[in-house]
């Protein structure tokens, strides 16, 4: 197992500022999505198995 040191336990020479990551910032919160992307009003999907496969394929081109 790779234990990587964290907290206080992380040199002085690694805690840069450009290296934290700032979950109160807009967008930057691990919340995820509060509406609904996939799905209409009555949580009908509106994408195939097809489409969202495409989709997938897309993305992973990115």
């Amino acid at each position: 197992m790779c234990r990587f040191p964290v907290g206080n336990k992380v040199p002085k020479k690694r805690r840069l500022k450009e290296a934290f990551f700032n979950t109160s910032k807009k967008g930057l919160r691990n919340t995820g999505h509060y509406r609904r992307i996939f799905t209409d009003k009555n949580g009908n999907e509106l994408l195939t198995k097809e489409n969202k496969k495409d989709l997938i394929m897309f993305l992973k081109t990115l």
